[in-house]
């Protein structure tokens, strides 16, 4: 492998006052072309940046201010969750009653008038599973209890399915959640609880522990601003500007150490969250399958993990082999070319951010046309390391991103989307599988 070009981010932290997190409404993208919601976020009632799956609660635009849309987006797989003042409305793909309405039917966009039951503080954070924090202050989950990544005990009868909204015990005070591969997260005011899949130490330190449907105390996160996690692995911003990870590290997702000469990831369970070195001042983050993105205070953007497709931001063969045929960076990079940004947002192995004058640019793998460009423009595998300018968009206030397609939602409540039409989440109408061209999403 070439060596590769890293650029030295480690200046000092600027320490920010701790403050309560404001209680308002946040966003949330889908995680992974295996369903996250990259993560995704943003669940994040932060005031400060928070994201839920993919959609991150950005600094205050440079633009007009008044013009926010009512309407938030959080994606999955192939699901979308739309959530206007404290309703929230989802259709696509029903697997495992992922819509919360208690049937296991499909439902393509657009979607019918029954809303998610409940009222919510949050947006959902969608993976197999979609977990959000109710008007009351607690996370309440549905969808696939496989790991007990619910909260909930299964039924003897050994079903593995929570079909409607359920109450996470012990969550009472809940600001953020999020959902990963068989795992959920919830931040507190002073703490950091996850409870489903104990595998790599996604949930934290667990000894003996396979499962758990209780929540289980991830030491050291308190203040925390952004919570979002992803496939194997979840990351935290604080108030006073780290970002901290634990989990899986197989793809060096959790970062590297200060100082370390191995960028590559190793097998190591990490219970423990650790700082992501190398990074200036970051003021926002997001979460994909097995990679990361902060927004930093100069408004550029620098990424960590895996790297298999230039979802870094850059050729793929410049970074270290993590094996199983994917290349990996732990130290933070910035991604080249890419100025002025306002929000990231990442999916499964690929990656989108808005700028300041409301344009989306998307990288990393195209399939489906999920970067909204065509994949037949693209090198070998449908890859583009360069951000690429998504055509026709403009006026956009905030974006949400699976692995499978990506949404934008307009300042005059318009909602755009392209890629994979699965289960007819985008309800292309002449019943085409994919797009690269945005197409409006109607009837919302």
């Amino acid at each position: 492998m070439l060596a590769m070009k890293t650029y030295d981010l480690s200046l000092p932290q600027r320490a920010r006052p701790g403050r309560a997190l404001a209680l308002a409404l946040a966003a949330a993208s889908g995680f992974t072309g295996m369903g996250l919601a990259c993560g995704g976020s943003d669940s994040t009632p932060a005031a400060d940046a928070g994201t839920d799956r993919g959609i991150i609660q950005p600094p205050p635009p440079q633009g007009d201010a008044s013009a926010e849309p009512s309407i938030r987006l959080s994606v999955g797989r192939a699901t979308i969750c739309a959530t206007r003042n404290d309703t929230v409305k989802c259709w696509g793909t029903n697997r495992a009653a992922l819509l919360g309405q208690g049937s296991e039917d499909d439902l393509p966009h657009p979607p019918p008038g029954n809303p998610l039951p409940g009222t919510w503080r949050t947006m959902p954070s969608i993976d197999g599973h979609a977990c959000a924090v109710t008007a009351a202050g607690e996370v309440s989950c549905w969808g696939d209890n496989a790991h007990s990544e619910t909260g909930a005990q299964n039924a003897p009868d050994g079903g593995t399915v929570t079909r409607t909204p359920s109450v996470v015990s012990g969550t009472q005070g809940a600001l953020l959640v999020s959902t990963g591969g068989g795992f959920s997260c919830a931040a507190f005011e002073t703490k950091v609880s996850c409870w489903g899949d104990a595998n790599d130490g996604r949930i934290g330190p667990s000894p003996g522990v396979q499962t758990t449907p209780t929540p289980n105390l991830v030491p050291g996160l308190e203040g925390v601003a952004t919570l979002e996690s992803g496939a194997a692995f979840s990351c935290a911003r604080k108030h006073d500007g780290t970002i901290w990870c634990w989990g899986s590290a197989g793809q060096a997702q959790i970062g590297i150490p200060e100082g370390s000469s191995d960028a590559g990831g190793d097998n190591e369970r990490h219970p423990i969250p650790r700082q992501v070195a190398w990074l200036r001042d970051p003021r926002s983050l997001a979460v994909g399958s097995s990679h990361a993105c902060a927004v930093l205070a100069d408004r550029t953007v620098a990424c960590w993990g895996d790297n298999s497709s230039g979802q870094l931001g850059h050729d793929p063969q410049l970074d270290p082999s993590c094996g199983s045929g994917h290349e990996c960076n732990g130290k933070p990079t910035v991604v080249p070319g890419l100025a002025s940004v306002r929000e990231v947002a990442l999916g499964g192995i690929n990656s989108c951010a808005v700028r300041d004058d409301d344009t989306v640019w998307c990288w990393g793998t195209n399939t489906n046309g999920v970067l909204g460009h065509d994949p037949a423009l693209d090198g070998p595998g449908s890859m583009a390391f360069t951000p690429t300018k998504v055509a026709g968009l403009s006026n956009i206030a905030h974006i949400a991103v699976s692995g499978n397609f990506a949404c934008a939602v307009g300042r005059d409540d318009t909602v755009w989307c392209w890629g994979a039409n699965s289960y007819g989440v985008l309800g292309l109408a002449d019943g085409s599988t994919s797009t690269h061209t945005p197409v409006q999403l109607s009837g919302l």
